[in-house]
């Protein structure tokens, strides 16, 4: 991204990026500690704004989570069918229950922030001896186009607001579970960006691309293995999320009843778990990796929009409902998140205006349905 955008986009994106999820991430921190479920976004427009826009909530989430799994694993793997055959994987491993699934994701989340760590390390072990570093110069222009793709690098925080259910303390434990975690991931991305803006000419994009660049061959061969190795964690979280929401839709009577049924020993939505995992390998093979990637970014702004701009409204229709977290200034902070995620969005639609048009459309055809209540 650095080499076709340059160095001054690529921070000034990541830095808006960071701000947008800030702000949002406050309003999902409220709305979890009131609502705590498994529905995400889906619920809080439930709570707020009705049934029909909860359903368009909802399909933005399946795109969000269906579609963003599904680029990160043609991403990983770079193959259609190995993509799909690694969705299917993270299915078999999220059917066995939270508690196995949470273990193995925890120990990946440990390798990708030791990586990034060591990355960060190396360059700037290297920069202090380095006879060029190069200076941040350049056009700024394209920090609208970066920022908006570079909202997927932070979305961690609202997998976390679909967990309610597994929480002990959800009305404690959600808010610091969402805001702690774009803390530690702002701060990470951020910095790993300011250390790949000091190497003048990476041989690739990625950190491997800096690291070979700096003469460390082996550093950067295992950077390269565990941020893959990495990368799964992204494709886990994801699909569990998507899984919660399928659940929530579910228990309102938006979707088939028959994504209700869980595991009798772990709980787990095994029918939930399944459909997610059989949607991501479709998608795998059938839509361009890129489509898949722009639709999911452009779909996540969507409810990140959303959200900010029902919580004013739930503000003032119940201003005397227990708030175990309240958004400061939230006046202020939330209409500040509709205009920065607005931007962005603005940005990305234009070049996939036909393909959010179909996906609109399917949305509010599959409404005359939903809208009956489906309980097959």
């Amino acid at each position: 991204m650095a080499r076709q955008y340059g160095a001054p986009s690529l921070l000034a994106g990541y830095i808006v990026a960071a701000l947008g999820c800030a702000l949002t991430a406050l309003c999902y921190a409220e709305f979890a500690a009131m609502e705590p479920g498994s529905g995400s976004a889906y619920q809080y427009a439930q709570a707020t704004l009705g049934r029909f826009p909860a359903w368009i909530i909802g399909c933005a989430l399946f795109l969000e989570y269906t579609l963003g799994s599904a680029a990160v694993a043609v991403l990983w793997t770079g193959k259609p069918v190995y993509a799909a055959g690694m969705a299917l994987a993270a299915t078999m491993l999220l059917v066995l229950g939270i508690r196995v699934s949470a273990g193995v994701n925890t120990a990946l989340v440990i390798l990708k922030c030791g990586t990034l760590l060591l990355f960060i390390a190396w360059i700037l072990y290297w920069a202090k001896g380095a006879p060029a570093v190069a200076r941040l110069t350049g056009p700024a222009e394209a920090w609208r186009t970066v920022a908006g793709l570079a909202i997927f690098s932070y979305v961690g925080f609202e997998s976390v607001s679909t967990l309610g259910l597994e929480c002990r303390n959800p009305r404690r434990d959600l808010p610091i579970g969402i805001l702690g975690s774009l803390a530690v991931t702002t701060a990470l991305y951020l910095a790993v960006i300011a250390v790949y803006c000091l190497v003048p000419d990476p041989k690739g994009d990625g950190l491997l691309g800096a690291a070979m660049a700096t003469g460390g061959g082996s550093v950067a061969q295992l950077i390269n293995v565990c941020v893959y190795l990495g990368l799964s964690t992204v494709l886990l979280i994801m699909m569990m999320g998507q899984s919660r929401i399928f659940f929530a839709m579910a228990s309102d009577g938006l979707l088939p009843a028959a994504l209700l049924r869980t595991q009798r020993r772990t709980q787990a939505p095994v029918a939930a778990i399944l459909a997610t995992g059989v949607l991501v390998a479709a998608a795998c093979l059938l839509i361009d990796a890129q489509k898949l990637y722009d639709i999911a970014v452009v779909a996540t702004l969507f409810a990140f929009t959303v959200v900010a701009a029902a919580l004013p409204i739930l503000r003032r229709r119940a201003p005397g409902r227990k708030r175990p977290f309240e958004v400061p200034m939230v006046w202020l902070t939330a209409p500040a998140a509709v205009a920065v995620n607005g931007v962005l969005m603005s940005k990305l639609a234009a070049g996939i205006a036909w393909e959010l048009a179909f996906c609109a459309a399917a949305a509010c055809f599959l409404w005359r349905f939903a809208k009956k209540g489906i309980t097959v």
